[in-house]
């Protein structure tokens, strides 16, 4: 993430408020690239898992770029999801050749699977009344810090905004879903120069952060995370849920004290919205072979922490509503199955790390109503995630690699940039 992806003032505010009433939240235009080839070679930025790339001299042996879907690679739902370390274990034991795919992965099996339309959420100002009440404290509460969004602000109507300068309490409201209850005070800049990255989307090694008082785990500072969010969904009845991606730890150059930034992804039920593996405010600027379909980076949520004892409050950037069932699916390719598919049809002289393999819906917006707002067709995918890094600006970055396979045809679609 870049150094002011964290910022979240008044400015970057009535810019999100701003996207969201356009409803072009984090859209990209793609460029198309039908090649299925990437380019991975360094490391994902993980303490625990490596994800250095290798060009092999030698030519994929599995490379088939007419691989078809074969006997037995189609599964039952309800089996899947009853045999969930019968299918994992499976993708763990065969040889990929192009693939190197971690041993620690563990893959979230749905009960359900299907294609659906969901469209932005524009309804969270009826909600304003019970944010308020729940994230500014009653015993500073003051009506002159509390403005309502206007047109001649924002372009839209939008809920309530409190920013209280002295104490940093702020609660930012955004009809589309967006809300910010990120304390002003806690000044990331000051933490910036060193930036450290832990993969918690899957198994990780847990560590220990000096906060402000005292030290605290990981996975202690997450489960905190995971109830806040648990809470603001259940208080504004929202169909999404959300599961971790990453922790991202500020150390301050002074003190040595630390902060903690955990990044979410959004899920439609239990199965994650594409989201960039490499950071929730990356857009899609590089090649994928989606073509030109404008694509959704579900930008998720972030939970900050410089105290052990209690948040400093919380982003979410989106949320939406179920429009349709468009179909629900019986079968699936087991996971083994897609990844015998993607090996075959990507490039056999570089094998690609993946990090995280999981169903992935891919939203799609829908070209043909813009003008009256966003909605998007969900489709799920296989997605095999190896996120890489490049250096720029004097920093190292986060970049998106991914392979997907349409768990229903096969088909392959690919994400780099």
């Amino acid at each position: 993430m870049k150094k002011g992806a964290l910022l979240f003032g008044i400015i970057l505010t009535a810019f999100a408020l701003s996207s969201c009433a356009e409803n072009t939240n984090s859209h990209a235009n793609n460029i198309g690239d039908s090649s299925g080839s990437l380019n991975t070679s360094n490391t994902s930025g993980t303490s625990s898992q490596s994800n250095t790339s290798s060009t092999s001299s030698q030519p994929n042996p599995f490379l088939n770029p007419n691989q078809q879907i074969q006997d037995g690679d189609m599964v039952d739902i309800s089996e899947l999801y009853k045999n969930k370390d019968k299918y994992t274990d499976e993708l763990h034991s065969q040889n990929y050749g192009n693939l190197n795919i971690g041993k620690d992965i563990e893959i979230k099996f749905p009960k359900e699977l299907g294609e659906y339309k969901i469209k932005d959420r524009d309804d969270l100002n009826s909600f304003s009344d019970v944010l308020l009440d729940k994230y500014v404290p009653k015993d500073s509460f003051d009506k002159a810090n509390l403005t309502f969004g206007s047109e001649e602000k924002y372009g839209a109507q939008f809920g309530y905004d409190y920013v209280d300068e002295k104490t940093g309490t702020t609660v930012l409201i955004g009809n589309c879903g967006f809300i910010n209850t990120k304390n002003e005070k806690l000044d990331f800049e000051n933490y910036s120069d060193k930036e450290e990255r832990v993969y918690v989307g899957q198994k990780y090694e847990d560590r220990t952060v000096k906060l402000s008082d005292g030290e605290a785990k990981i996975s202690e500072l997450l489960e905190t995370a995971e109830k806040e969010l648990a809470e603001y969904a259940a208080l504004v009845k929202s169909e999404m849920s959300f599961s971790p991606v990453w922790c991202e730890i500020y150390t301050d150059n002074k003190s040595g004290e630390q902060v903690c930034d955990f990044e979410f992804g959004e899920d439609y039920k239990d199965v994650p919205l594409m989201r960039c593996i490499s950071g929730s405010y990356s857009s899609f600027g590089g090649a994928s072979s989606f073509g030109n379909n404008t694509l959704f980076d579900a930008a998720g949520a972030d939970v900050f922490f410089s105290s052990s004892k209690h948040t400093d409050g919380f982003v979410v950037q989106n949320d939406f509503v179920s429009v349709k069932e468009i179909k629900k699916y019986s079968e699936i390719l087991t996971p083994a199955a897609a990844a015998r598919i993607a090996s075959a049809k990507l490039s056999g002289y570089r094998r690609y790390n993946v990090v995280d393999v999981q169903l992935t819906y891919i939203p799609i917006a829908d070209a043909d109503i813009r003008e009256q707002g966003y909605e998007y067709t969900l489709t799920p995918y296989w997605r095999f995630s190896a996120p890489d890094t490049e250096s720029y600006d004097g920093e190292e970055h986060l970049i998106e690699h991914a392979v997907f396979i349409n768990c229903i045809t096969g088909e392959l679609e690919t994400i780099f940039g």
